[in-house]
């Protein structure tokens, strides 16, 4: 994945659109990326669009979020979005938000 990211930095692009960097890799390369992809956006001031299905790694970081699920389509801020209610239309599925020790995740309800 760092190469592939390195690959897509020459240049230093303003837009970055990744798709799903993320998929594959364990929860400590996952944060690993995430971080690197974050210092690069801030270095570059680029905008940065980012498909992923596990939102959970990418909650510190993002400022908008463009939600694309069961045809609709939704942006808005991230906290605007992470309701249980909001979630569970775009997924089709029962969805919970867990907070706690400043931090937010999300999984599906069982």
């Amino acid at each position: 994945q760092r190469l592939l990211l390195a690959q897509a930095l020459v240049g230093a692009p303003r837009l970055l659109l990744l798709d799903e960097p993320l998929a594959g890799l364990d929860p400590g390369a996952q944060v690993q990326i995430v971080a690197l992809i974050d210092r690069i956006r801030r270095q570059l001031e680029a905008t940065v669009l980012f498909s992923a299905h596990d939102l959970n790694p990418l909650l510190g970081v993002m400022d908008a979020a463009l939600w694309i699920a069961a045809r609709r389509v939704r942006l808005d801020a991230p906290a605007a979005l992470l309701r249980a209610d909001v979630l569970d239309g775009l997924y089709g599925a029962r969805m919970q938000v867990i907070s706690g020790e400043g931090r937010v995740v999300v999984v599906p309800a069982c």
